[in-house]
């Protein structure tokens, strides 16, 4: 897998838009997007590997060795085989990741449902 769409990955578990990283980069958001998309002469170097890993809080060897596939299949494997999910296998600061999206979309969810419950007594 190329690097870019590991970033790109990274980056939405970290919770971060475009414009975010971007911004912390001093660059164009069009540029970074391109950079995830690893379009044209906006390829990642290993500079700007750097220092995209800092703005994410992640190391650089992290973002080149993190494979989607591997960590949800493996988890899926210990889950069948197991009855439950246990993050073992992730390094500590991917899971951490993990961790760190997961709140956000509790803490989302319990926002949307105060919402409604709200809206529904307003109806």
């Amino acid at each position: 897998m190329k690097i870019g769409p590991k970033i790109k990955k990274i980056r939405e578990l970290r919770g971060f838009k475009q414009e975010d990283v971007a911004h912390q980069l001093g660059i164009h958001q069009t540029t970074y997007s391109r950079m995830e998309k690893e379009i044209g002469k906006d390829k990642v170097t290993i500079d700007t590997l750097s220092r995209i890993a800092e703005v994410l809080g992640v190391d650089p060897i992290d973002i080149l060795n993190f494979d989607e596939k591997f960590i949800f299949n493996t988890q899926e494997q210990k889950a069948s085989q197991s009855g439950s999910l246990s993050l073992n296998h992730f390094s500590e600061k991917i899971q951490t990741l993990y961790e760190a999206r997961i709140k956000s979309l509790e803490e989302e969810i319990s926002f949307l449902r105060a919402l409604l419950e709200k809206a529904k007594y307003q109806i």
